[in-house]
C-alpha cells in the first residue's frame, strides 16, 4: 500500500472514529472526511480527468498504474496516482518523441 493511501486511510478512520463519539462531533467529522475525499476520485472523475475510458480506467487499475483504495463497495483512485501517471505519460511521450 503506497503512503498517499495510508493517509487517505487514515482520514477515512479518523472521520468514522468523530461518528462513533457520544455526541459524535460534526464539524470534526466534516474537515477529517473532505481531508479524504479530496485525495480521491471516483472511476468516472477519473475516466473524465485522463479522458480515457472506463475499461481503461480498470485496466490501468489491474495493471497497478493507478493506486486505489476500496470504501466498502466503492473504489477511490488517488489524485496522486492519477498525477503520476499524467507525468510518465509525457515522460515517455517525450522520449518517444527525441
Amino acid at each position: 500500500m503506497t503512503e498517499n493511501a495510508r493517509e487517505i486511510l487514515g482520514y477515512c478512520r479518523y472521520a468514522l472514529e468523530e461518528l462513533r463519539r457520544d455526541p459524535p462531533d460534526q464539524r470534526r467529522w466534516v474537515v477529517r472526511w473532505v481531508a479524504a475525499l479530496a485525495l480521491l476520485r471516483t472511476v468516472d472523475e477519473a475516466q473524465r480527468t485522463l479522458r480515457v475510458s472506463r475499461s481503461t480506467i480498470y485496466e490501468l487499475l489491474r495493471e497497478g498504474r493507478l493506486q486505489h483504495v476500496k470504501l466498502g463497495k466503492s473504489t477511490r483512485i488517488t489524485d496522486a496516482s492519477i498525477r503520476q501517471l499524467v507525468a510518465q505519460l509525457i515522460e515517455q511521450s517525450r522520449a518517444n518523441a527525441a
